[in-house]
């Protein structure tokens, strides 16, 4: 018994010396994670990554030259517009104003569309010589003719609805009409004035009695209206020149707002088919003209 009391210190020692060592790792652990926190919060921040700046500077860059180009683009822009601005009023200045009130309408002025139709019947009823005249006048060859033709028509085609509806303002109609008949029959001032008033007047009672183009779906309204018109060429016919070539055009003239009319014709020798023609109205007939075979 006694024999074992002498390890007993020695015992003792190594049990103290096992707490203490096992303390001793417990608070290194908790060391060594402070250290690693602190040296975690004091490092330097970590370089930036290249390819993102790159990016962004590229972008940056991609800004700027867009931006640049799109102040070119608006700077051309303004210019158009300046030089636009500066042709319209320098050709505003060159057209003569109205024989009336100056009235405008979104296919340009009545006055211009009248002298245009004006210029059309004298080349279509030329003689050859006259139309070889006219073509050079124009900047033309005889090649150019049809061509010519052609495009005046389908520009009247389309102004054919606005002219229509002219004739529901009697101011407007007989701006185009006398304007037309100037540019045909080369008509003076005085003359053009008198042949406007006329006209005027003339469809004034035509609107009241339903026979502009507006009204023209009502029954009998071309037999009446070529009986009007027929009155009205009537009252023209001291301002047209006598014995002139260019005087059926007349009926064409004074019936402008009646539209482009479709008819069929006799098929061409040689064929079956009838023709589908597309002409102005041809009525009422010139009365103091000789009436045409067939007619």
């Amino acid at each position: 018994m006694k024999k074992y009391m002498l390890y007993s210190p020695v015992l003792l020692l190594v049990i103290v010396a096992a707490l203490w060592l096992r303390h001793g790792s417990g608070e290194n652990t908790a060391l060594q994670t402070a250290i690693a926190t602190q040296r975690a919060e004091l490092a330097p921040p970590p370089p930036p990554d290249d390819r993102a700046a790159e990016v962004a500077e590229n972008e940056a860059r991609t800004l700027m030259e867009n931006n640049t180009a799109l102040r070119a683009e608006l700077h051309s822009i303004e210019e158009a517009t300046v030089s636009i601005q500066t042709e319209t009023a320098a050709l505003q200045k060159t057209i003569p104003p109205s024989l009336d009130t100056e009235i405008t309408e979104s296919f340009g002025r009545i006055t211009d569309m009248g002298a245009e139709f004006g210029q059309y019947a004298k080349l279509i009823s030329s003689d050859p010589e006259e139309m070889q005249q006219e073509l050079k006048r124009r900047g033309l060859n005889a090649d150019d003719l049809s061509d010519c033709v052609v495009k005046a028509f389908m520009k009247f085609a389309t102004w054919a609805p606005e002219i229509s509806a002219f004739e529901d303002n009697p101011a407007e109609i007989a701006s185009l009409q006398s304007t037309a008949l100037r540019e045909t029959f080369a008509l003076s001032d005085t003359q053009t004035q008198q042949a406007e008033a006329i006209i005027k007047a003339h469809f004034a009672t035509m609107k009241t009695a339903g026979l502009t183009y507006p009204s023209h779906e009502a029954p009998g309204w071309r037999e009446r209206r070529s009986a009007s018109l027929t009155q009205l060429l009537w009252q023209l016919r001291p301002l047209i020149p006598a014995n002139s070539k260019l005087t059926p055009n007349l009926t064409q003239i004074v019936n402008l707002g009646a539209g482009i009319e479709t008819r069929t014709i006799a098929p061409a020798p040689g064929t079956s088919e009838p023709q589908m023609v597309q002409n102005f109205p041809r009525w009422p007939a010139v009365p103091w003209l000789p009436a045409k075979p067939g007619k």
